[in-house]
């Protein structure tokens, strides 16, 4: 009898033996089947005149495993690539994750990541921050840009990186020129942040003088990239950098809620700001160096003497930390970006808010004029830039430029306004 019950036992296992067959048989079909579908959406997404429309109403991402994404992602031309970027924000995470490809990818094809624009891009090794693999080639970094800054002669590209680097490009070829701020430099643990995290540059209006900002603030000589000074005082991450026009000023912003102002010649402080209930994320200094503007985490802007350091203004509005600012060169219009993803532009005279710009879908990073005041770009978290008509009462951008791969951290002018430089989460600086 017990022999039986066992060879019950057994007949019943095999049966659901089977079935678990049928099930997976059923299931693996069904998966070739999807993936076909897949491929088919990749044979659309490749035409080259397909429109991003068609794209998104045919996202297959919700349907397929992201293996056989992945799969299908690495068989993908390039060109298809950056437009299924394009198509959601899942598309770019899954792009970006495919490692292998990162390194075939040609600029030749940026244009369909950023629509009509032609943007050069230059990327940091693999290795280290410590310089561009040129404009050619593409390649996948580890470390994100937290800033940038660009030369007055135009020749050089200066960027500070989450793994402690400063780097120094030539702006023309991406050529690599000196990495003066190395990761041995800089063993700080600011406030909740990366070890020697670089999250301000600021050059001296001659060039000779390039100043960064850590948990320390370093002062360099741009000649040779050595280092001159190191200033001390600020207990936390430093932030913003900004200098006078004749030199003689430095302004820094930290997460220790203050605002400090040194002396370029010895390094000295000369005041400290404290007006402030949250960590200062940004700075704008007026042409003249009468007036310096400071954003918040705590959702505010305020204006100062820089005579005697008074709160002249102190500008309202944004629902959460201002991350950017920026000044119109005739000193009359304050721009602000926050993480409470839009723009605001304030009069300088009396604190009216004049427009309200709204576009983005994540926190706005970074903020540049062009040479003009014509215009206002913004960069976000939504991996998106904004351009904005920068008078008038327009609320929505005149472009948006999409397909960036990630977040967008930092933005720069060349010094004769042709060519605008942006930084990128996953280490990449797209010149356009």
């Amino acid at each position: 009898m017990q022999c039986g019950h066992r060879i019950e036992l057994a007949i019943a296992a095999c049966k659901e033996g089977q079935r678990a067959c049928r099930r997976v048989r059923a299931a693996a079909e069904q998966m070739i089947t999807r993936a076909d579908e897949a491929l088919e959406q990749a044979a659309r997404l490749n035409e080259a005149e397909l429109p991003l429309q068609t794209a998104v109403a045919v996202d297959v991402t919700k349907q397929v495993s992201d293996d056989v994404l992945e799969l299908i992602l690495r068989h993908l031309p390039m060109a298809a690539l950056f437009r299924a970027g394009r198509v959601s924000r899942r598309w770019r995470v899954l792009v970006g994750r495919v490692s292998q490809m990162w390194p075939a990818i040609d600029v030749q094809f940026a244009k369909y990541a950023v629509g009509a624009l032609d943007p050069q891009i230059f990327v940091r090794s693999a290795d280290g921050f410590d310089g561009l693999q040129g404009p050619k080639r593409m390649e996948r970094g580890h470390d994100s840009v937290n800033v940038l800054a660009a030369s007055v002669d135009g020749r050089r590209l200066y960027s500070g990186s989450v793994c402690g680097v400063v780097s120094v490009w030539s702006a023309v070829d991406g050529v690599p020129l000196q990495t003066p701020h190395s990761r041995t430099d800089t063993q700080h643990q600011p406030g909740g942040m990366p070890a020697g995290s670089v999250y301000a540059l600021a050059l001296s209006a001659d060039g000779q003088r390039l100043y960064s900002g850590s948990r320390d603030i370093s002062v360099w000589s741009t000649a040779e990239g050595a280092r001159l000074l190191t200033l001390q005082g600020h207990t936390c991450t430093v932030y913003a950098l900004a200098v006078s026009a004749d030199g003689e000023r430095l302004y820094s912003g930290s997460y220790d809620c203050t605002v400090r102002v040194w002396s370029t010649a010895g390094g000295a402080p000369l005041l400290t700001l404290r007006s402030h209930t949250g960590p200062v994320h940004a700075l704008a200094l007026s042409l003249d160096g009468q007036r310096l503007y400071s954003g918040s985490e705590d959702c505010t802007v305020r204006a100062y003497s820089t005579v005697d350091g008074r709160v002249l203004q102190l500008l309202e509005g944004h629902r959460a930390p201002v991350y950017a600012l920026a000044l119109s060169a005739d000193g009359l219009r304050l721009y602000s970006g926050s993480a409470d993803c839009t723009v605001r532009a304030c009069s300088t005279v009396d604190g009216a808010l004049l427009q309200v710009l709204e576009g983005h879908k994540g926190p706005v990073q970074a903020l540049a004029l062009s040479a003009d005041d014509r215009q206002l770009y913004s960069g976000s978290d939504d991996c998106t830039v904004c351009v904005w008509a920068a008078m008038g009462s327009a609320r929505r951008p005149l472009q948006t430029l999409q397909g960036h791969m990630s977040a967008v951290f930092a933005l720069a002018f060349s010094a004769d306004g042709r060519w605008l430089y942006s930084g990128h989460e996953n280490g990449t600086v797209l010149k356009w």
